[in-house]
């Protein structure tokens, strides 16, 4: 979140000096900039509003020949000659002016702000505790200070500060709101919403106030309040960008991604050329797996500001997503390059690591973000996700005990023991498990899926069928959960699995990564059931409609575009090898090729892992061929 910092400037006394036209400098929208002569703002027609006093902080909105128009709670016009740039060149201005006029404590106000801006903190405290003391009845001095010591981080020095200015001056409402900007920072929520609530009541005019009042509602997880805040922001002021923003951040927790998109067009369309609104929608594209949306806003983001890490990071998530490994991982260097010690940026590598099989990079990535950052579960339960790719058992339980230490309720490491538990063939006690999650969430879509999973290895089709069913009712947006009603059906022998298939595409059509799989499961499941004409529908019907993301070379299989030995050659990370295998096998067993078939399932039993869907058809399938073989009923 990004609290808006409000001033305090002193109204011009008498005059300190003339500037020479000499400082006149070609600005931009969006400098910062320092009055650095007894200037005088005005309006659009050019009539004077009033004085301001040398060191007062803006920033530029507009040039207009010689003149600005400045911002910064108040919108107005002053001439280029009186200001410069907010830097070390304005710091030796007002220090000859201070030299000069040792009698003018506002212009120490005015050096201690730009040395607050440097973020030269101590410099500025020292500042502003001489203009205190040289007048120690104005409050404008005290909030300088109190500004300072709070973005020093030093947050009760700053309380003292401002509880200094509301006393001095109780009637003005920047004191309250920037006391509530430390407790917002020291989550003392109910104390900033007290002060912002006293701030809005002295100026209910100002639009900053509702935006740090709805950041608060928004970090107590109010979200009604929060969009209520924020559209009373925008109301009041509907060219400020940041309100779009901010309101769109709710908007996605609330999961409500088209408003949120709203939202971020409407902010960029204001602003569009700061970066993090960009980056904003790119996260909602992504969350919406949009990834080539997601990739051209993470794209422009980096364009407009190449040395922000966090734009990096957000691309290569989509790049990995989206199967294209090796650009996801030239974006995690880059991240990673930037920023060394973020533990994230490995993190994030090694998932790309595991998904491409290279374990050991993998391992190592984990190895530096735990060195980095010993104290997040996440990153001990995916070590132990790489134990359990590389078959280390007894390594990756004692990962996941290390994450459960860390955080006992982690209902992801839970699971990852449900699943090391079916990989050792302990169906039972992985049901347990999942059942227990269920327990403490009846609404947990995932332990209904997985469970289901444990169950169908079991060989409890009808409950595991039951389960899957609950899985998508709970969550009628997880795809997952959708397709593998489908795929669930199918290994029941269900005549109603392609039913469940052409659900699916009604819901959620062929555009998205996982259409793919569901004319795969679509156009299998009538083979197995000798639907010929209809496997071929499914396949028909999504010609030039479907992304490229795997398995879409499954698909070219099952048309007859592409050999068994070409699909396996172009299959080139575990998932994908597992996922090959699997329907050439499905393929065969359709065909009648039992034995072929079994060896595909039997290459995925000894070379797979039970995260992967494929893992659960090829047992189940290998149960039913073994029983026919030994002649028991299946």
């Amino acid at each position: 979140m990004r609290w808006i910092i409000y001033s305090l400037a002193l109204v011009a006394g008498s005059a300190v000096c003339q500037v020479s036209p000499a400082f006149a400098q070609n600005f931009r929208p969006g400098d910062a900039i320092v009055v650095i002569g007894d200037a005088k703002l005005y309006d659009d027609d050019g009539r004077e509003i009033c004085d301001v006093s040398v060191g007062s902080l803006f920033d530029v909105q507009e040039v207009k020949g010689n003149r600005l128009l400045i911002s910064e709670g108040i919108s107005a016009w002053v001439d280029q000659k009186f200001v410069m740039p907010v830097n070390h060149q304005a710091i030796e201005h007002l220090t000859r002016l201070i030299a000069v006029h040792p009698e003018k404590v506002d212009l120490l106000d005015g050096r201690g702000t730009v040395w607050r801006v440097l973020k030269e903190y101590e410099k500025a405290i020292a500042d502003f505790s001489e203009a205190i003391r040289l007048d120690p009845g104005e409050p404008v001095f005290y909030f300088g200070r109190g500004t300072a010591l709070a973005e020093s981080r030093q947050f009760d020095k700053a309380l003292k500060d401002f509880d200094e200015v509301i006393r001095l001056d109780p009637g003005e409402a920047a004191g309250y709101y920037n006391r509530s900007l430390v407790w917002a920072e020291m989550e003392e929520h109910e104390k900033a919403l007290s002060d912002l609530n006293e701030a809005i009541r002295l100026d209910p005019a100002d639009p900053n106030f509702y935006i740090n009042r709805g950041l608060v509602w928004h970090s107590k997880k109010d979200f009604d309040r929060a969009i209520a805040d924020f559209s009373e922001a925008i109301r009041i002021d509907p060219t400020d960008a940041s309100s779009f923003d901010n309101r769109s951040r709710v908007w996605v927790e609330m999961k409500e991604q088209e408003k949120a998109l709203s939202d971020l067009d409407e902010a960029i369309r204001l602003d569009p050329t700061d970066p993090n609104f960009y980056m904003n929608r790119g996260l909602v594209w992504h969350s919406k797996k949009d990834f080539d949306r997601a990739i051209a806003d993470f794209s422009e983001a980096i364009r407009l500001d190449p040395t922000e890490s966090v734009f990096y990071f957000g691309r290569g998530r989509s790049w990995a997503e989206s199967g294209q490994f090796e650009k996801a991982l030239k974006d995690f260097d880059e991240a990673i390059s930037m920023d060394p010690a973020d533990a994230i940026g490995y993190y994030d590598r090694s998932l790309v690591w595991g998904e491409m099989g290279e374990y050991e990079k993998a391992l190592s990535d984990l190895n530096e973000a735990i060195r980095i950052d010993p104290t997040d579960s996440n990153f001990f339960r995916n070590r132990g996700l790489v134990w359990y790719s590389k078959k280390d058992l007894d390594r990756a339980i004692a990962d996941c005990d290390e994450a459960l230490r860390i955080d006992p309720g982690d209902t992801q490491t839970l699971n990852l023991i449900c699943v090391l538990r079916m990989f050792k063939g302990d169906y039972d006690k992985a049901i347990a498990g999942y059942s227990e999650l269920i327990r403490l969430d009846a609404n947990d879509s995932a332990a209904f899926l997985n469970r289901g999973f444990a169950r169908l290895l079991k060989n409890e089709r009808e409950q595991a069928v039951a389960d899957v069913v609950e899985a998508a009712r709970l969550d009628p947006s997880n795809e997952k959960a959708c397709l593998n009603v489908a795929v669930f059906k199918m290994l029941d022998k269900r005549s109603d699995a392609t039913g469940a298939v052409q659900d699916y595409i009604d819901r959620f059509g062929l555009a998205r990564g996982s259409s793919n799989y569901a004319i795969v499961v679509g156009a299998l499941a009538a083979r197995m059931d000798g639907d010929d004409a209809r496997a071929s529908q499914f396949l028909q019907d999504s010609q030039d409609r479907l992304t490229n993301r795997w398995p879409e070379p499954v698909v070219r299989f099952l048309r007859g575009e592409l050999t068994e030995d070409a699909l396996l050659k172009i299959s080139s990370t575990p998932h994908q090898q597992s996922g090959a295998h699997c329907y050439i096998g499905l393929q065969d067993l359709a065909e009648g090729r039992v034995a072929e078939a079994m060896e595909h399932f039997q290459w995925i039993e000894n070379n797979s892992n039970a995260l992967d869907g494929e893992y659960a058809i090829a047992i189940v399938k290998l149960q039913e061929l073994q029983q026919k073989t030994s002649g028991e009923e299946p």
